[in-house]
C-alpha cells in the first residue's frame, strides 16, 4: 500500500492560509495606508497589484476544486462602479466589494443604471434586516462630476452599507454628512475639493488627513491618531495664521505635513520655524508663502523635503555641475549641501523627470536628458537620491526609455499612479 506524501497530509486550515497569504494585499485592501510610511501612499491608487492578485488567485483556482472553492470567497475584493455600469461585473459584486471606486467615464456604453437598483443591491437576512456589506474603502478618483456622482453616492447613504467604513477619498457634501451621522471611525481621510462645512465629529481614529481649507473654521483638537496632514489654503494671513495656532498644539504628533499653496502667489507673508511646531517631522512640504530657516536644529528627524520652485534657479544660466549654459533648474538656495547636512536623505520633484523644469522655461529653452543628469548629479555628490512626483529615480526613467527603445517596454508611461492619494 502506498504511503501518502507529507504534503498531501497537511492539514486544510494550513493550505487555506498559504492561499490567503498568495493573494494577499496588505497596502492596497489597507485601512491605514499611512502605517506603512509616508513613502508608499503613492502605491496605495495603483491598481496593477490588485490585477496581479487576481491573475494568481485565477491560476491557484485550477489546481483542484477544493482551492478553487476557498478561492472563490476572495472574489471581487475590489470593485471600480464604472465596470458594473458596464456590464463587466454583476451588481451583487458591490455589497461583497471591500474597496469600492468610482472612475471617470465619459462614455454611453452602460448598460446598468446604479442609482435604479436601490435595495436591489442589499442581501436581506432571514429576520428581514439587509446584511452588511464587507465595504472598507470607498473612493473617487476626481470630487466633482455632477449629477451622476451625487447619484453614485447616494448608494452609500444607508448606515448598513457603511458599517464597516474607515478609508474616503473624494466624497461630497450629502456623503460627508451621512458618515458624520453615522459617527464612522475614519483611519484616512481625504477631501480633495472644496469643503466649506465642518469635518465629521469622530476623528479619534484618523491617522490621515488631507482638505482644502477656506475659511478660518477650527480645525478638531480631537484627533491623537493624526500623523499625517495634507492642507491646501490659500496665501491670506489671518487664514494662515489660525492655522499656525492649529499646528502649536496638534504640530509635534505629525511625522508628515504638506502644506500645498498657489503656485502663482510669490508674496512671502509670514516667517515660520516650523521645525520648532512640529519637531517629529521626516515629510515636509511647505508653502511658498512661508519662509522658513534652513537647515533645522540638529537632531530633528526630516529626512524627505518636497522641493518648491523657489529653491530653484532657472534660465540659461551657468551649470554649477559640468559649467555649460543651458536651460534648466537647479537648486540655488539653500544649497544642497544645507539639506544633506540637515540629513534629508530623499528630495522630491513637484513635477515629473519628462516635464522638468519646462513649466518655469520659455519654449525657446532647449531641454535635455543630459541636462537632467546634471540635476541629478549634484544632489547624488551629497548621498541625496532626488525623485520627481511620481517617487522615480533619474535611473527609473533612463531605464524605462531604454526599455521603449529596446521594445521591452510598449510605452513611456508618465505620471503618478491612478490616483495621488498624498
Amino acid at each position: 500500500m502506498p504511503t501518502s506524501k507529507p504534503w498531501t497530509r497537511t492539514p486544510p486550515e494550513i493550505w487555506q492560509e498559504i492561499l490567503k497569504l498568495s493573494i494577499s494585499l496588505p497596502l492596497f485592501l489597507s485601512v491605514d495606508p499611512a502605517s506603512y510610511g509616508f513613502n508608499q501612499l503613492y502605491k496605495y491608487g495603483d491598481l496593477s497589484a490588485y490585477w496581479e492578485s487576481e491573475r494568481s488567485r485565477n491560476r491557484l483556482r485550477r489546481v483542484q476544486s477544493s482551492w478553487d472553492v476557498y478561492l472563490r470567497r476572495f472574489s471581487h475584493r475590489f470593485v471600480d462602479l464604472v465596470d458594473v455600469e458596464h456590464g463587466l461585473v454583476p451588481p451583487s459584486a458591490i455589497r461583497c466589494a471591500i474597496r469600492i471606486q468610482l472612475t471617470r467615464c465619459f462614455c454611453s456604453k452602460r448598460v446598468v443604471d446604479l442609482s435604479e437598483m436601490r435595495e436591489s443591491l442589499d442581501k436581506i437576512r432571514e429576520d428581514g434586516t439587509p446584511e452588511p456589506w464587507k465595504l472598507e474603502m470607498l473612493l473617487a478618483t476626481w470630487p466633482d462630476w455632477g449629477d451622476r456622482l451625487k447619484k453614485h453616492w447616494r448608494l452609500f447613504t444607508h448606515s448598513h452599507r457603511l458599517a464597516n467604513l474607515v478609508v474616503l477619498f473624494n466624497v461630497t457634501e450629502d456623503l460627508w454628512t451621512t458618515v458624520d451621522e453615522l459617527r464612522c471611525r475614519l483611519t484616512f481621510c481625504t477631501r480633495q475639493c472644496e469643503l466649506r462645512g465642518a469635518l465629521p465629529r469622530d476623528l479619534s481614529y484618523l491617522t490621515t488627513l488631507s482638505l482644502y481649507k477656506h475659511d478660518r473654521s477650527e480645525l478638531p483638537l480631537s484627533m491623537p491618531c493624526l500623523r499625517h496632514l495634507k492642507i491646501w489654503m490659500e496665501a491670506k494671513l489671518d487664514l494662515v495664521g489660525n492655522f499656525v495656532e492649529w499646528l502649536r498644539k496638534i504640530g509635534p504628533q505629525l511625522e508628515s505635513l504638506i502644506w500645498d499653496d498657489d503656485d502663482d502667489d510669490d508674496d512671502r507673508i509670514l516667517d515660520l520655524d516650523i521645525w520648532q511646531l512640529c519637531p517629529n517631522l521626516t515629510t515636509l512640504r511647505s508653502p511658498v508663502y512661508c519662509s522658513i530657516p534652513f537647515p533645522p536644529k540638529n537632531g530633528h528627524p526630516i529626512e524627505h523635503f518636497i522641493l518648491t520652485y523657489q529653491y530653484f534657479k532657472f534660465g540659461d544660466q551657468e551649470c554649477p555641475t559640468c559649467k555649460e549654459r543651458h536651460g534648466y533648474g537647479y537648486i540655488e538656495a539653500p544649497p544642497i549641501s544645507s539639506f544633506a547636512s540637515a540629513g534629508i536623505k530623499t528630495l522630491q520633484l513637484e513635477l515629473l523627470w519628462v516635464t522638468f523644469p519646462q513649466a518655469r522655461m520659455s519654449a525657446r529653452t532647449s531641454y535635455t536628458l543630459n541636462e537632467k543628469l546634471c540635476l541629478h548629479a549634484q544632489t547624488r555628490i551629497h548621498g541625496i537620491t532626488l525623485v520627481d512626483q511620481d517617487r522615480s529615480t533619474f535611473e527609473d526613467v533612463v531605464i524605462r526609455l531604454l526599455e521603449v527603445r529596446s521594445g521591452i517596454r510598449k510605452r513611456f508611461d508618465i505620471g503618478p499612479k491612478d490616483m495621488l492619494f498624498f
